[in-house]
């Protein structure tokens, strides 16, 4: 007789199982049988669900506007400010212009607006 077929069922409180393939004992944890190798126990992955995140604030640019602001008043012809907020084009813009007599024309209103309206720096980000 082949031990698969005179093997006794067990008993459910029973820490041993019979494996599928060849039948030998092997332990309900067991993930592959030790004699033969076949597996023994079938893998069920439980998706869980992911831990609940803290409400995020808003983020903020580590620029202030206080200093953007200031800069543009003292140094805005030249575009110091922008390059400050991260605007590098918009700096060079207001650079090259400034150096021109007829740039100071479109120079003196560009910063005066930006000085106004400009609420976020070069990455979307609001000022502090």
């Amino acid at each position: 007789m082949s031990a698969a077929t005179s093997m006794p069922p067990l008993l459910p409180e029973s820490k041993l199982t019979a494996c599928p393939d060849c039948g030998a004992e092997v332990s309900r944890r067991a993930m592959s049988c030790p004699r033969c190798g076949g597996p023994v126990a079938q893998i069920v992955i439980v998706a869980s669900a992911p831990p609940a995140a803290a409400p995020e604030k808003p983020a903020q640019s580590t620029s202030s506007r206080g200093v953007y602001c200031v800069l543009a008043f003292f140094f805005g012809l030249i575009g110091v400010h922008n390059f400050y907020a991260g605007f590098v084009a918009a700096g060079f813009v207001q650079l090259i212009l400034s150096l021109t007599g007829v740039g100071l024309v479109v120079t003196v209103p560009w910063v005066i607006a930006e000085m106004l309206f400009q609420r976020t720096d070069g990455k979307g980000l609001r000022f502090q």
